[in-house]
């Protein structure tokens, strides 16, 4: 049995987490979409109460009285009106075609967002629209107005060169000017002469691609990379100036948006900006978002997911686990989408769906389920940086592939296509998996004393981060020599904040590693056909790497062999590797795992395919390469003394049981789960089988007693038995003894 002082203390949890529970005493909220469905009437709204509803959407200018008089409570939808924040599909894609037809034009000409988000004109129509909506749903008790859905600069994260529109160049120049000082300054940066700013205009998708299209790594994407960050910039912008609207006409209601896009180049779904100014959001649960959201969240904000039927009969039980998957992660509600599904058509009688939904919604408003709703999550000592100019970066690159077609990367196909985000989602359940709590950062944060935690951690996760500004390099160096373990998938800090190329990536002296050449076997998510591998099935990002000076490193294969021995270079001159023999020019096809000391610190290049473990987690055929992972990860761990928040073993169980502890009112609660959603054969088979037999071994002795019915679980202990429900997680309150 491990020593408790391989874990942390439960008691010291509270002060620890690095979010403030919100002021919200409402409980985990549930809210009904209203699209379709029965007219909502005094029957109606008696089923809804029944089922656990009692907060329903109102929609732009509809009148929210009958609502309030049928005793329901209501939040304000779309209160900006469709075509502002969110560009309907038909008006996209109308001037998506007249663009492509005019490709080679002047991009002021035919690259203008229908609707320019920095526009006055535009912008006063949508307060106006806000400010009388916000009021009336005020005066009426509104819950929260929403902005809008599915926020973007252009439809989803569907790419297109917006915004070209005369008022966005002109606050962009005015951005530029503050950014560069001088025109000159500019010009050098995006490998241009200009004579004035006012002469200024950002070069489009297949300009910069033709310039750049024979170059492996080119050498700076800087003027594209703007006008994208400043496309981000004005989306909060927009975002910034409407909720201020909607404050000051309904002062103490939250302000939000709905549909929350993952971090993409296009979209303007920068998390670090869209969170500064609203009071509530629903993002949607894709690519790592969740979680990255929940780390960003400040103090009070609030996070709502939406819950969608299953198409799948056979899976109509997957909408009750992600229900109480939102509530497990201790989030402000859920909205459900929608009356249209939510009852039988063309009755007021609730549909399978609903009466699906209905026993578990009622257990979800019982007084006991309140004290996860908003709780603090412990988030541990590993931090995870998130950058959006890697985001940028990751999809140039992986688009090269798509050549002229690249307008045809929608949001959906770009998803599954994306190295950042396979690589933000591998993470995050690498972590899950191994029972490890995390948070997301940002790149400021790396310069704050703290990390913009309560206290500094110790791991420093770079994953997939090709671009990183020059401070946040230091700080990076500066925390390893302080102690911290910094640990990255591949290569980082090729580029900087404005993906302008470093004459030779930015940490290879930290990692110890040196270049025979520079070969990235990675494009559009995906290995390369025959890319290396270890035996085990991990792939190789990178061939053509050698260890460097004091720095440990192995080989994935030699041939056919595996040459898995840790190798000493002893200095820079030396060509020949400690052990292996041969010239070291032969040997640099498959180095893998630097671990290179500097300080009181390690850093770690792992040269693996990380970005691959969320899409293989759940296949049996990668089990072996997934638990090789697992294992390599925890040792780095284990060495550098972070540990588990708790261990967990049921019986015949994949590696898929995530743990949480949260706190709240001065309780501390442990919720475990079923980490397995993704996977339709898997959650078939361990929700038939129902609950199991677990052993939970704390990091101290303690009683464990369920949240829901107060019973204690097992005997007080360390090694306690519980029981894991696979639908719906399993949720403790612990008494430290």
């Amino acid at each position: 049995m491990a020593s408790s002082r391989r874990f942390a203390c439960f008691v010291a949890i509270a002060s620890l987490c690095a979010l403030a529970p919100c002021a919200s005493t409402q409980g985990f909220e549930v809210i009904l979409w209203r699209n379709g469905g029965p007219q909502l009437d005094a029957n109606v709204a008696t089923r809804l109460k029944d089922a656990g509803v009692r907060i329903v959407s109102v929609d732009q200018a509809e009148d929210p009285r009958p609502v309030r008089e049928l005793g329901l409570d209501f939040y304000l939808d779309h209160a900006a009106g469709k075509g502002t924040l969110h560009v309907r599909k038909e008006t996209f894609e109308k001037a998506k075609q007249a663009w492509l037809e005019r490709r080679d034009a002047d991009p002021r000409l035919v690259l203008a967002r229908p609707v320019p988000l920095l526009d006055e004109q535009v912008m006063s129509r949508a307060s106006s629209l806000v400010r009388e909506r916000a009021k009336r749903a005020h005066a009426l008790g509104a819950r929260r107005i929403s902005l809008d859905d599915e926020i973007s600069t252009t439809s989803f994260t569907n790419p297109i060169d917006w915004c070209h529109a005369p008022s966005t160049l002109a606050a962009m120049r005015v951005w530029l000017a503050a950014r560069y000082g001088t025109v000159d300054e500019l010009g050098r940066a995006w490998g241009q002469r200009f004579e004035r700013f006012e002469d200024v205009v950002p070069p489009t998708t297949d300009q910069i691609r033709a310039a750049t299209r024979s170059e492996p790594w080119p050498r700076s994407f800087a003027a594209w990379s703007d006008h994208r960050e400043f496309m981000d910039i004005a989306l909060a912008r927009a975002v910034t100036r409407l909720a201020g609207v909607a404050r000051a006409a309904a002062p103490s209601t939250p302000i939000g948006f709905e549909g929350g896009q993952p971090p993409a180049a296009f979209g303007g779904s920068d998390w670090s900006r869209l969170l500064r100014s609203v009071d509530w959001v629903e993002p949607y649960d894709l690519a790592g978002l969740r979680e990255l959201v929940r780390s960003w969240r400040r103090p009070g904000q609030q996070q709502f997911e939406t819950v969608f039927p299953e198409s799948d009969p056979t899976l109509a039980r997957r909408a009750v686990a992600k229900l109480w998957d939102a509530y497990a992660h201790a989030l402000s509600g859920a909205i459900l989408w929608s009356s249209e599904h939510f009852f039988v058509k063309g009755s007021n009688e609730l549909s399978g769906y609903g009466e699906l939904l209905a026993t578990e919604l009622r257990r979800l408003q019982e007084p006991a389920a309140e004290a996860l709703t908003d709780a603090r999550v412990y988030t541990g000592d590993i931090v995870i940086l998130e950058s959006q100019p890697s985001v940028r970066l990751h999809w140039m690159i992986d688009s090269r592939e798509d050549g002229k077609t690249w307008p045809n990367r929608l949001a959906s196909y770009d998803r599954k296509n994306s190295t950042m985000a396979h690589a933000r989602e591998s993470w995050v359940r690498l972590l899950q998996d191994l029972g490890y709590a995390f948070r997301f950062v940002a790149p400021r944060d790396l310069l704050a004393p703290r990390m913009n935690g309560t206290r500094t951690p110790r791991v420093l996760i770079l994953p997939s981060t090709l671009a990183l500004d020059t401070r946040s390099i230091e700080a990076i160096e500066t925390f390893v020599r302080g102690g911290g373990l910094v640990l990255a998938d591949e290569t980082p800090a090729r580029y900087d904040e404005r993906l302008r190329r470093y004459e030779r990536p930015a940490l290879d002296t930290l990692f110890g590693v040196r270049r025979e050449h520079d070969h990235r076997t990675v494009a559009g998510g995906k290995l390369h056909t025959g890319a290396l591998r270890l035996p085990t099935g991990i792939g190789l990002c990178e061939i053509g790497l050698l260890p460097e000076g004091l720095t440990t490193a192995r080989r994935a294969r030699d041939g056919a062999r595996l040459r898995d021995r840790t190798t000493l270079l002893v200095g820079d001159g030396e060509r020949g590797a400690r052990g292996t023999g041969g010239n070291a020019s032969t040997l640099g096809q498959d180095w893998c795992q630097f671990e290179h000391v500097t300080g009181d610190g390690r850093a770690v290049l792992l040269n693996f395919a990380v970005f691959e473990y969320a899409g293989d987690r759940l296949k049996p055929e990668h089990a072996l390469r997934c638990r090789d992972l697992r294992a390599r990860v925890r040792a780095l761990f284990t060495a550098h003394g972070i540990r588990e928040v708790c261990l967990v073993r049921v019986a015949d169980y994949p590696t898929i049981l995530e743990r949480q502890v949260f706190e709240k009112g001065g309780r501390q609660i442990l919720v475990v789960r079923a980490n397995m959603l993704d996977d339709d054969a898997l959650f078939r088979s361990l929700t038939d089988r129902g609950p199991q037999p677990m052993t939970i071994v704390l990091p101290m002795a303690a009683r464990l007693r369920d949240l829901f019915t107060g019973e204690p679980v097992g005997l007080a202990g360390r090694e306690i038995q519980a029981t894991l429900d696979p639908l719906r997680g399993s949720y403790f309150v612990i008494e430290p003894l």
